[in-house]
């Protein structure tokens, strides 16, 4: 049953965040072939998946408990990095929005695949849909790796560029973490 689910959430996540954006694009080179355009919209399409994806199961009464948790973490790191004893009252002081959350290491994953596939577009152009689908999943591992060092040294370092760089993965936040309660 555990291997089900996983393959089950796997080829989900790869169809809706993956496959259906670029779909969506195919669509549009009716209208457009600037390889430039067509990769921003199929950007704009998994962003616009991902926020309304998280807010939609943002309503589920046990994602919602989820959520609480998820801002009690942030709330508790806050508390930590700043060598606080990890009360209810020091912890409660803190924000819920954190730079190295995860949803910002999503949010920003999705960017990076906006730039990685413009990339691939233009050193490779004339793509097959899977040809090219094929590649993104090959050089996912790189783009995380980079994803993953940007948003560490986002978490490290406070300055415009940095909070440039983490501001639309803190939007998101807003969805993904809700004020928890003392309990």
């Amino acid at each position: 049953m555990l291997y089900s689910s996983v393959v089950i959430a796997l080829a989900f996540s790869i169809g809706v965040f993956i496959i259906l954006p670029t779909g969506v694009v195919n669509l549009l080179k009716h209208v457009t072939d600037s390889v430039f355009w067509l990769n921003f919209a199929e950007g704009f399409v998994r962003i616009a998946l991902f926020v309304i994806y998280a807010w939609a199961i943002s309503f589920m009464k046990e994602i919602k408990t989820v959520f609480q948790y998820h801002g009690a973490e942030h709330k508790s790191i806050f508390c930590y990095e700043k060598g606080l004893d990890l009360t209810v009252e020091n912890v409660r002081k803190q924000s819920r929005y954190h730079p190295r959350c995860g949803t910002s290491f999503m949010f920003f994953m999705i960017l990076l695949g906006v730039f990685a596939g413009l990339f691939v577009k233009i050193l490779i152009p004339g793509l097959d849909p899977f040809a090219y689908t094929g590649i993104r999943l090959l050089i996912l591992p790189l783009v995380m790796g980079l994803g993953y060092e940007v948003i560490m040294f986002s978490g490290k370092h406070d300055n415009l560029f940095t909070r440039a760089l983490s501001a639309p993965g803190l939007w998101v936040q807003r969805i993904t973490t809700k004020e928890p309660t003392e309990d």
